[in-house]
């Protein structure tokens, strides 16, 4: 039984000593009264404002940098709209040039055929007569006898204005004199 009580002594002493340790330290913490805890919810209440009023600037900022990058992308869209404006225009023009190239290679083509065949024709009237090409010219235009008469052996050009009347004769002489 001398056990028993020892430790029921150990045990109160331990106890004893443990609420005069919470007692001295809640001494030593000081409780806080209404005034205090007042000053520490008004700090909090001003830290809590000065965090509103950065991050509604930060808001603001990213708000202004979102605004310009719409702007730079509407310029950049019209932009980009202008340059294909200009591109097809470019492109149709293109494409008319090219028309254009393709009806030219055509005419000179067949002016190409047409000298030649005015050429032979030359050489097919040169073994001709003026007797002979009377009734072919009497039914031929004056370009056409001029541009035969043009590609002649110049001997063989007076034919031609024998084989006409004198009075288309003398017409096509005015106008071979004038396109010189």
């Amino acid at each position: 039984m001398k056990k028993v009580v020892t430790w029921v002594c150990i045990g109160l002493g331990t106890f004893a000593v443990l609420i005069v340790g919470i007692f001295l330290l809640l001494n030593f913490l000081e409780p806080m009264d209404d005034n205090m805890q007042i000053d520490v919810a008004a700090s909090s209440n001003t830290i809590s404002k000065n965090m509103l009023v950065l991050k509604q600037t930060e808001i603001d900022s990213l708000n202004n940098k979102i605004n310009k990058l719409k702007s730079d992308l509407f310029f950049s869209n019209l932009t980009d709209d202008s340059l294909r404006e200009q591109i097809g225009f470019n492109n149709r023009l293109i494409e008319q040039y090219k028309q254009n190239i393709n009806k030219l290679n055509k005419d000179i083509l067949a002016a190409t055929k047409t000298k030649v065949s005015i050429q032979e024709l030359a050489k097919t009237y040169e073994t001709m007569k003026s007797d002979e090409m009377r009734p072919i010219l009497k039914n031929v235009n004056d370009r056409t006898i001029i541009a035969i008469y043009k590609n002649m052996n110049s001997r063989k050009r007076k034919d031609i204005f024998k084989a006409l009347p004198s009075e288309r004769a003398a017409a096509i002489t005015q106008r071979l004199a004038g396109a010189r």
